[in-house]
Formats: C-alpha cells, structure tokens, sequence
C-alpha cells in the first residue's frame, strides 16, 4: 500500500489476513462482520484494520430489494498526526437481479 501525502512516500508490501462471519437470524434477515488485517510485510506491528458490520433485510415487496444497515471501521496503526480511525455509517437498499 501507499500513503499519499504521508511521511513515507514511497510503497510498501503488505501481506493479508481476513475472517468473515455471517448469522441468518430468520429467512429475510442476516447479521455479518468482516474482519481484514494488513500487517507491513517487513513490520507487522505497523498495520491497517478494516472492519464491517451489518445487518442486512430482504424486504417482501418488491421482492429483489434489501434494506442494509453498516458501519465501517478502517484503522491505522501510524496515522501520520490524524484519527487512527476512519468510520462511515451507511444505510443502503440493495436491488438484486
């Protein structure tokens, strides 16, 4: 990955690990969480998180349509001087073929 604008300009490897869990709690409704970790391949105490929690609804009309609450979490462990943490809120419909 690269940081533009940050102290070290240049890129930098990365490796990747992930988990991703989902919950149907009836047949029109499902929780989910993700989780991916980017350790800096040569530091791995220098990283990036991202983290996604949801709640998806299948709603009954029309019936191709999904109500999805989400929040997203992306962390840095060297922020360069800003919130380590960068959260977004989204309420989404989805239209699905």
């Amino acid at each position: 990955s690269r940081k533009f604008g940050g102290r070290r300009d240049e890129w930098v490897p990365e490796a990747q690990a992930g988990v991703k869990w989902e919950q149907n709690v009836s047949n029109t409704q499902k929780f989910y969480a993700k989780l991916d970790y980017f350790p800096e391949w040569e530091d791995f105490n220098n990283y990036r998180m991202m983290t996604d929690v949801g709640w998806e609804i299948e709603l009954s009309r029309p019936s191709n349509v999904s109500l999805k609450l989400s929040l997203t979490d992306r962390f840095d462990s060297q922020p360069d001087g800003v919130n380590p943490h960068n959260t977004n809120y989204s309420v989404l419909l989805l239209w699905k073929k």
